[in-house]
């Protein structure tokens, strides 16, 4: 975790500690948005955890001869370690925008709540914008020719770009939300 991650992280846990739970309007965020941020951070985490186990033991064919097999296990995992790097940065990101959205939440001054939602709509735009890049990226490991035939890479990229397109939409539309609540 990066120190702005940190930083984030921290303003979210003294806030939840001051500031009095608020509640919800039709426009403003809520501790149910925090926690929806959170439950997919956790459903990141197998993802995570199945990509350094099998980093640590890659497959290895049994139908090719041994040096060959190895080869193709060093290929495989060359290509998850790019995956899990991936997988890291986007787990980051989605961290910032969560705790923003955790402070955002406990505000209960609106002049203090219009700070923190401009600072979160620019990160999630951000963020928003990177989950397009960390999708590129992701294409690009499995379009390499020693990724394109590796299934233990396929299967972890399709579960990293459902998450990403999961996220993006929840920040999508935690971005719309800012964008009403705003203008009142």
């Amino acid at each position: 975790m990066n120190s702005h991650a940190r930083l984030i992280s921290a303003l979210f846990l003294a806030a939840s500690l001051v500031l009095p739970a608020k509640s919800a309007t039709a426009n403003d965020l809520s501790v149910d948005d925090y926690v929806s941020f959170h439950n997919l951070e956790l459903r990141t985490r197998p993802v995570g955890d199945e990509l350094s186990q099998l980093i640590i033991h890659p497959p290895m064919p049994h139908d090719v001869a041994p040096m060959a097999a190895i080869e193709t296990a060093a290929r495989t995992r060359e290509c998850l370690i790019l995956l899990a790097a991936n997988l890291d940065a986007f787990e980051a990101k989605l961290g910032e925008v969560k705790s923003l959205v955790g402070v955002a939440a406990k505000m209960d001054d609106r002049g203090d709540e219009l700070k923190v939602l401009d600072l979160l709509n620019i990160v999630a735009s951000g963020f928003v914008a990177g989950v397009k890049f960390e999708r590129q990226k992701v294409d690009f490991v499995v379009a390499k020719s020693a990724c394109s035939q590796d299934g233990a890479t396929i299967a972890k990229s399709q579960e990293m770009l459902r998450f990403y397109g999961e996220a993006a939409l929840l920040v999508q539309s935690i971005i719309k939300r800012i964008a009403a609540y705003s203008q009142h």
